[in-house]
């Protein structure tokens, strides 16, 4: 079996575009919900880290330590999306609330300038890109985005800290080059593996599409089986039963008769059992 490779930019088919747009509002505002509960919970975090070093005399007004710990406040407007989201959340569910969209993408800006300001002053700081690593992880993975959104939020995020790197180690190649190797390559994973999840996640809903095609195909058919063995039923076909050693029309066996009485003639009773034939076929299909 020849080896294939997935495809890097899976097209979406126009006939699930507006269901997969819906579906990825909804998702999206779950991932959310989620993240900025997190983040407000780290926000405590961030107020003991910042009085233990207000404590230590590290944070001066104009200082590095300040703008940080001015950053770190920031994490207490992740109240806001969450009571939007509470306030709205029958409305987002059903996809009747107009500005969803308009959420997810001021939230994701958000998040984007908050953490890119973080991994800089990190890097200003202890000359570390761990916070950058986090960032980009955060920013691929928080939220599904279009093929054309995350390109641009990678490329902007690579060159605002690639200027970053160049500015602090430009006299120290060796450095910078590290730098470069490391912010190149947490982003391009990063990019691919979101690039990859996205795909993923447009050919499940293309695939639920066409099951339920399939479905209300089969549904139908059934329900034409149905109607035909009714139409069937009310004409009036002959049957025979035998009573004795004679042959009787079914139309002339009352029910005292026992057990030569049967209410189907016997064109009814192959039809019937024919569609108990069809309609356990249908079954299995729909149940997999």
């Amino acid at each position: 079996m020849p080896l294939t490779f997935p495809s890097f930019r899976y097209p979406i088919p126009e006939k699930i575009k507006k269901r997969l747009l819906l579906k990825l509002r909804i998702e999206n505002i779950k991932r959310i919900k989620m993240i900025s509960l997190a983040s407000f919970v780290f926000l405590f975090l961030f107020i003991i880290l910042d009085y233990l070093r207000f404590a230590e005399g590290k944070i001066i007004f104009g200082n590095i330590y300040f703008f940080l710990s001015l950053n770190h406040l920031c994490f207490s407007l992740f109240l806001i999306p969450l009571g939007l989201i509470e306030y709205h959340k029958s409305a987002i569910a059903i996809g009747k609330w107009k500005y969803t969209k308009y959420l997810i993408y001021a939230w994701t800006i958000f998040v984007g300038i908050l953490l890119i300001t973080m991994a800089i002053l990190s890097l200003i700081i202890r000359d570390s890109l761990t916070m950058y690593t986090m960032y980009m992880i955060i920013a691929n993975f928080e939220v599904l985005m279009l093929h054309k959104d995350r390109m641009i939020l990678n490329g902007i995020s690579f060159l605002i800290i690639l200027v970053v790197c160049v500015t602090l180690n430009y006299q120290n190649i060796e450095l910078l080059l590290l730098n470069i190797l490391e912010i190149s390559g947490v982003t391009l994973i990063c990019f691919i593996v979101s690039n990859q999840l996205f795909n993923a996640f447009v050919k499940g809903t293309y695939n639920e599409k066409i099951v339920e095609e399939k479905s209300i195909y089969l549904e139908d058919q059934n329900d034409k089986i149905e109607a035909y063995v009714l139409r069937q039923q009310s004409s009036k076909l002959a049957a025979k039963t035998v009573e004795g050693n004679n042959f009787v029309h079914a139309k002339d066996v009352i029910k005292k008769d026992g057990l030569f009485y049967c209410p189907d003639t016997l064109g009814n009773l192959i039809v019937r059992l024919n569609l108990l034939i069809v309609n356990i076929f249908v079954r299995m299909v729909l149940n997999g």
